[in-house]
């Protein structure tokens, strides 16, 4: 399938130098040293892949974490525009992506700012309410299991609507291009399927470009297995040519997903992808692409609607 079609990737620092301060703070935010290294990773990165075809654009940083004051022009927003800068001042028209604090959430679009460049996406994790998403993902301590849609809690499409508010405001008062980088529910989470469309037919009612979070990654991520049992390992996962969460995701991607009338703004769709099957295909670097019939895009493994 792959020697068959075209397609483009987002190059994504997973990692950022210097990593994380107890699993949370991003350490170069408070670091000059770190500071320099990735930027000047960055620009390296620039040098090398500029005017490769199948390099679709740049995400800065994934998920930053800055919860106390930064070094001298280290702050999560100065640090990611000089990196900008740097890439601008070698590729002047590649797209590059920026993200807010607080994990790329929607809560971080409240102070961010927009940088001065042209061809910047913003982009946005969306696992609201984490609750539900992330239920009994993790280090085993108890949890609470959580269905989609629940009225007694108040989780529908318009609690998701008021929890993407930020974002939706930022977008309207700059003009801004919005990207969701990830968004996702665990395989043994009930309702997961409805809970994909309500996501998906908010990006596309607002014209948000969009990616799934994952392909061929950990298997209660992935739409290509269900949930036998519950834990961590592959051994509480089966393979699932069919289930709730791959029909909502295939019906977003070939545009079969109902949703209010588009707002004006920048969002570049796919053709019809009914028939496509989802085909990942790994790579030299140990990550996964998914190749589908059109220029899609990916991030992390995952196909991208723009």
């Amino acid at each position: 399938m792959r020697d068959s079609v075209t397609f483009s990737v987002f190059a994504d620092l997973h990692f950022a130098p210097g990593g994380r301060e107890n699993g949370s703070e991003t350490r170069m935010f408070h670091d000059e040293r770190l500071a320099a290294h990735f930027v000047e990773t960055w620009r390296r990165i620039a040098e090398r892949f500029r005017g490769r075809e199948g390099i679709y654009g740049y995400d800065l940083v994934n998920e930053p974490m800055q919860t106390s004051e930064a070094a001298p022009g280290c702050d999560f927003w100065t640090l990611q525009k000089r990196a900008a800068e740097a890439i601008r001042e070698i590729d002047p028209d590649i797209p590059i992506v920026v993200e807010p604090i607080h994990s790329a959430s929607p809560q971080g679009f409240e102070t961010l700012r927009a940088v001065p460049m042209k061809d910047i996406y913003y982009e946005v994790h969306v696992y609201q309410p984490f609750a539900y998403t992330h239920q009994g993902v993790g280090d085993g301590k108890p949890w609470e299991k959580a269905k989609w849609p629940d009225p007694e809690k108040g989780w529908n499409k318009e609690f998701l609507r008021e929890k993407l508010a930020p974002v939706r405001d930022f977008q309207l008062r700059h003009g801004a291009r919005i990207y969701v980088g990830e968004f996702s529910a665990v395989a043994w989470a009930e309702g997961a399927g409805e809970y994909l469309r309500d996501a998906i037919s908010l990006f596309e009612e607002y014209g948000w470009s969009w990616t799934f979070h994952a392909f061929d990654e950990w298997a209660g991520w992935s739409v290509e297995h269900e949930a036998i049992g519950h834990g961590m390992g592959r051994e509480f996962f089966r393979e699932s040519k069919d289930n709730d969460r791959k029909r909502a995701l295939l019906d977003g991607l070939a545009g079969r997903i109902a949703h209010a009338a588009t707002r004006p703004g920048p969002d570049i769709r796919f053709s019809d992808l009914s028939g496509h099957p989802l085909s990942p295909s790994r790579t030299s670097s140990g990550t996964y692409d998914l190749a589908i019939s059109g220029l899609p895009a990916f991030s992390e493994g995952g196909a991208l609607r723009r």
